[in-house]
């Protein structure tokens, strides 16, 4: 016999292409089959919510010349530049119009206008601004690599952007607290030299991108989390505004839902918005494989089963989110789960609303846009980057 369940879509419509921001639409009854879903009617409001498909065409390799060995961030320029910062070579490369190298700035060193690490790079306006956490200073540069101006960031936070007239950061805590799970982080917004200190945000997320287990013998391990759902930070080109993206993995398959919230460089609230979506299980025969992986590395170190587990997070379901970024004209793409050979990008538009999606191969990461073109770093067989172009039709 035919089993029929009856479900009732929630309030935010749960689609694979895309979602119906909150309040868009009123519950409907819907019926399951065994292996098909058909809605009987949709409202008119989401029948106007349309979501459009994007495709990406080549366009051109940036061949600036230089061998790229980690791509940091791409940052296009109002002029048709690129300002790109590989941070394992701590250069910020400027090309011409055409992808050709144009000049450098700094340089490996702990002098004015070099870097000990280079830990963040962007652009305000003109100048562009790199951090530098090991020396405790943010420089400044003309886009010819003139430079302008060192501060000195005084505070023990850890910034991570530079704003129009301040720095967004999130605190330094020290090193045991790693271990213990914290239910947030703070988003610090400070002056340039780290003075004066205002949280504007909490940053939910259990696991970020690093576990950290203490040893019986003294001392820590520290490894890489395969995934993470620790909520990101996302800045606008130009420094006006901020985008934070709340990605709890699911559950269980109903209700999943994540969150984004909308802020002003003075950390105001612009708006917030959930999208609630249907949740990829992580594939059996790969969390049981990493598991053992993990277990068969960690227990050499002396660590229980119990404290790894705690520790080295292998969800149920995938993170709905495993990277974001901002587009010059303000746009936030969205890089979903990453699972299967292919991933699939949202875009959703300054007001809150996902306006299209498209799917690209998974060992291609888009990192930068305009209104009509994307960046992509790719690698080769040899884990050496390089950056691709693409024209975006609708």
């Amino acid at each position: 016999m035919l089993g029929i369940r009856v479900h009732r879509i929630p309030r935010q419509l749960a689609c694979r292409k895309g979602c119906v921001p909150a309040a868009a639409a009123p519950s409907r009854v819907v019926f399951i089959g065994l292996a098909f879903s058909t809605a009987l009617a949709f409202p008119p409001q989401a029948a106007a919510q349309q979501i459009m498909t994007w495709r990406l065409v080549p366009d051109g390799v940036v061949s600036p010349g230089y061998e790229f060995t980690r791509i940091a961030s791409v940052i296009p320029t109002s002029g048709g530049r690129l300002v790109v910062a590989d941070d394992r070579n701590k250069e910020i490369i400027v090309t011409d119009t055409r992808g050709n190298l144009f000049h450098k700035i700094g340089a490996s060193g702990s002098g004015p206008g070099e870097f000990a690490q280079l830990h963040g790079a962007g652009l305000v306006g003109d100048t562009v601004w790199v951090i530098d956490r090991s020396e405790k200073r943010i420089s400044l540069f003309s886009l010819d690599g003139t430079l302008l101006r060192t501060i000195r960031h005084e505070s023990r936070d850890i910034p991570t952007h530079v704003l129009q007239t301040r720095v967004l950061g999130t605190p330094n805590y020290p090193l045991e607290s790693a271990i213990v799970n914290s239910p947030s982080r703070a988003l610090l917004l400070s002056s340039r030299d780290g003075r004066d200190m205002d949280t504007v945000a909490r940053l939910p997320g259990r696991y970020t991108d690093h576990f950290m287990i203490r040893r019986p013998s003294g001392g820590y391990t520290v490894g890489n989390q395969l995934f993470s759902d620790a909520a990101l930070v996302v800045v606008v080109p130009g420094g006006k505004s901020v985008y934070v993206v709340e990605r709890p993995s699911a559950n269980s398959p109903h209700s999943a839902a994540f969150q984004i919230i909308a802020l002003t460089a003075s950390g105001e609230t612009i708006w917030r918005n959930q999208f609630t979506y249907i949740p990829k299980a992580v594939e059996r025969q790969r969390a049981d494989s990493l598991r053992r992986a993990t277990n068969e590395r960690l227990t050499g170190y002396g660590h229980s089963a119990g404290d790894i587990r705690n520790a080295v997070f292998i969800p149920e379901y995938y993170p709905p989110t495993s990277d974001a970024f901002s587009g010059s004209d303000g746009a936030l793409w969205l890089r979903r789960e990453e699972s299967g050979m292919n991933v699939e990008y949202w875009i959703i538009d300054r007001g809150g609303k996902q306006v299209a999606s498209l799917t690209v191969p998974r060992k291609k990461k888009l990192v930068a846009a305009t209104s009509s073109i994307v960046w992509a770093v790719e690698t080769d067989e040899f884990d050496v980057p390089s950056i691709h172009r693409y024209r975006v039709t609708r």
